[in-house]
């Protein structure tokens, strides 16, 4: 920091240009928001647009035809990133300061301010129901269940992170990420990379009023080396130790697991795929001071809120919720390969979601999400278990 004279009155009082928050200042931390007037192009894989990264949400009033991006069918998404964002809506009429609410919220439409959560206004603040959704049958009891995005964001047309190994490292230090709904290999060319985005996972998990509600997530995958009973990942010095030595890998470790012997660790060699492997590692680890390494598995829900569709672009598939059998089931991509062989741990966090399900291995080594029954009939399980508490 430095003194600037010319902003301190002779007072002694400093004069401090205070502006209303953008969509921009928001952006900042929690993800991509673009104001539509130039090609939107998102950089993936550099750590910025959190929320982005995590989701694939963009806030933007831009079609999505006309990113700078190499989209599936781009000519056909005629439709914008965000239908509020076209709408003008900012991020405060819905993220509100405390004192926002008392010029914003209607009578007729009361604002359900709920501090604590950090979500200050629903749909049904702005939007209201009666009236509506006149082809869907026992319309009040779907309100009840079923969050209005789980049908409002049938499909993110954005990229998100699936899978991260950080059991490995590559040369620059960073771990593998894979993404869903992208081809993660031209990451460090994002206009270039092919995108066909992705449907997200409809499970139960509880909303911003504490309900339980059908809502769209999207499962992000980490595994990590932990020292023993530790459930925090080791130091990134020991293990750029484990791994490299100067500027690449070090000769042993390139040694076992450069498979075809060029000289060189691609996406699919670099991985802890079999016990050589991951012996090598261990022993590695040990030498850098960790005294017993682990590996560890870890799932992260994240809910979806924005990329808001309206129209013929809404999901009225009710085999979502209701699978005719539990054959048809949709299962969920969670990664394309398991590291150490260590199946991960759904983090508890407060998205409260419910995954009733298994963690089953394809032939190819692929992890997926398999639920066991239908959304509906979780939500309703889930309800009456609350009916019949004390």
């Amino acid at each position: 920091y430095q003194w600037n004279s010319e902003l301190v009155g002779e007072d002694g009082e400093a004069v401090i240009d205070l502006r209303p928050v953008s969509e921009a200042n928001c952006g900042a931390c929690h993800g991509m928001v673009h104001d539509g007037s130039s090609p939107l192009l998102v950089p993936l894989g550099t750590g910025q647009n959190w929320t982005t990264e995590t989701t694939g949400q963009v806030f933007s009033p831009q079609p999505i035809r006309l990113s700078g991006m190499n989209h599936a069918n781009k000519d056909a998404l005629d439709m914008v990133w965000d239908v509020h964002a076209e709408r003008l809506v900012s991020c405060g009429d819905c993220h509100y300061s405390s004192d926002r609410p008392v010029r914003l919220a209607g009578k007729a439409t009361p604002a359900n301010v709920i501090p604590s959560e950090g979500i200050k206004r629903r749909c049904e603040s702005c939007h209201s129901l009666e009236g509506t959704h006149d082809w869907l049958p026992e319309a009040a009891r779907h309100f009840t269940a079923v969050a209005c995005e789980s049908c409002h964001v049938a499909k993110l047309e954005m990229g998100a992170r699936q899978a991260i190994d950080a059991t490995v490292m590559q040369p620059d230090g960073t771990p593998l990420i894979n993404y869903r709904g992208i081809e993660d290999s031209e990451l460090a060319a994002p206009g270039m990379a092919y995108i066909s985005g992705y449907q997200p996972l409809l499970r139960v998990g509880k909303s911003a009023l504490g309900r339980n509600q059908v809502m769209p997530y999207n499962l992000v995958s980490t595994w990590y080396w932990a020292d023993g009973d530790g459930h925090e990942p080791i130091a990134s010095e020991q293990l750029r130790a484990a791994w490299l030595a100067g500027d690449g890998y070090a000769a042993e470790v390139l040694k076992t697991f450069d498979a075809d012997g060029d000289g060189q660790l691609s996406r699919r060699e670099l991985r802890l795929d079999d016990n050589t492997k991951l012996m090598l590692i261990k022993e590695r680890l040990r030498a850098a001071g960790v005294h017993n390494p682990l590996v560890r598995g870890e799932v992260r829900a994240y809910h979806i809120h924005h990329n808001i569709r309206h129209g013929d672009r809404v999901s009225r598939d009710c085999s979502a919720c209701h699978p005719d059998a539990k054959a048809v089931l949709p299962s969920f991509y969670l990664a394309p390969y398991v590291p150490g062989s260590v199946k991960p741990v759904l983090v508890t966090d407060p998205t409260g979601i419910t995954l009733d399900g298994n963690w089953k291995t394809a032939a190819d080594g692929a992890l997926r999400f398999v639920p066991e029954r239908g959304v509906a009939e979780s939500w309703q399980a889930l309800e009456n278990t609350i009916r019949s508490e004390p």
